[in-house]
């Protein structure tokens, strides 16, 4: 079974190029294409993607904890940083909702186009988070695909 491509959004209002994104993720890979969010979403009656709202499951006290305890800066364009880490954190739950052992997450403002054969090339070389590098000695978690619970967590 295909890894699902996940998306995760947290604010008040979804950006205009959300079912965009969706739309294009769900035909760029094999597996399901989710979004986790805690905004209200009008469903489509039909559509290639999912939307799921996180409150009911989603236990935000490990990320509280880490939050407590980071130097990040909080104030930095309105807590930038602590939602980009926060994500981590429902992805990583949703993971363990799922019974899921790998996924892809992509920002919704990253276009998928083409993820096909990308897992199996990912699973071959090993296990762990697979991102995109900038350059060689940093990588960008706005797409990137994790195929260890384990180390995900680490």
């Amino acid at each position: 079974m295909a890894p699902p491509l996940v998306f995760v959004y947290l604010g008040l209002e979804l950006p205009e190029y959300t079912r965009a994104a969706l739309r294009f993720g769900a035909r760029g890979h094999q597996g399901r294409t989710v979004l986790l969010t805690n905004c209200r979403w009008e469903s489509d009656v039909e559509s290639e993607y999912e939307v799921e709202n996180i409150q009911p499951w989603y236990d935000s006290s490990p990320f509280q904890s880490f939050r407590d305890s980071t130097t990040l800066d909080p104030h930095f364009r309105g807590g930038f940083w602590l939602h980009v880490v926060e994500r981590f954190f429902i992805l990583r739950q949703f993971m363990v909702k799922e019974q899921c052992k790998s996924l892809f997450h992509a920002e919704l403002d990253v276009m998928v186009f083409d993820l096909f054969g990308v897992a199996e090339a990912c699973n071959r070389h090993g296990t762990g988070i697979f991102a995109v590098m900038d350059d060689p000695t940093r990588a960008l978690a706005s797409l990137f695909y994790v195929n260890s619970g384990e180390k995900f967590d680490h």
